[in-house]
């Protein structure tokens, strides 16, 4: 679409209105608004703009969408995310992908298990949720647990305490070798077959051990003396 300017507009009034300094004067002020106009067109388009939208306006459309799972508290990233996400998620309302789409809009990279992916009680459910993404919120399982409710099939039910936290780090692993110098015999000196070694194919194995450590929280209002 070109440009639609108030000279561009000049251009096409008629030659006798220019001469006439009234009609040429109202002219002008209606180039001028109608070019204004033209350069604010682009602000209704606000649905493939999401990325680009101010603050203030993604409150709004969360509000028009009904997002019920969005947050007026989220980061501006997070607002874009929800806000993109809410299509799809409306659109496969009750299914697993809705579940995944809305959680991951918030803590990115995050999925959902199956009873049957983990062995767990038919129509049963876990989420599993990145805990160090640094460009998710901070974790709240009451905020995960409401994303969830709201979005997730009628029959199916959300494991007891099973909203697993995932954290990756790095492990350096350090290797070290000694070598031993020696010479080998020429061949034909000594009636016998050297061998001072071989090749083979080899493998290294890295096995690693966690244990669990179970505890108990005093509940408040405890009196100092049941804790003696």
């Amino acid at each position: 679409m070109s440009k639609l300017s108030k000279d561009t507009l000049m251009r096409l009034y008629p030659s006798v209105l220019e001469k006439d300094q009234l009609f040429n004067a109202l002219g002008v002020d209606v180039a001028e608004a109608l070019g204004e106009a033209f350069m604010n067109v682009k602000n209704a388009n606000i649905y493939c703009r999401i990325a680009d939208l101010d603050e203030g306006v993604l409150d709004i459309l969360a509000r028009d969408f009904n997002v019920s799972w969005y947050d007026f508290n989220f980061q501006l990233e997070t607002k874009r995310r929800v806000i993109a996400a809410a299509f799809s998620v409306h659109r496969h309302l009750g299914t697993t992908g809705a579940m995944v789409t809305a959680v991951s809009a918030i803590w990115p990279n995050s999925a959902v298990e199956e009873w049957f992916d983990y062995g767990g009680d038919p129509y049963y459910f876990r989420v599993i949720v990145e805990a160090n993404d640094e460009n998710g919120e901070p974790i709240k399982f009451s905020q995960i647990d409401k994303t969830v409710q709201l979005y997730k099939n009628e029959r199916s039910w959300l494991e007891g305490g099973s909203v697993i936290l995932k954290i990756s780090c790095n492990i350096v692993i350090e290797t070290s070798k000694d070598g031993q110098k020696y010479h080998s015999i020429p061949c034909g000196v000594l009636p016998r077959v050297s061998t001072h070694g071989d090749i083979s194919d080899g493998g290294i194995l890295i096995g690693a051990n966690v244990g669990e450590n179970k505890y108990t929280s005093t509940p408040c209002g405890t009196p100092l003396g049941a804790l003696m």
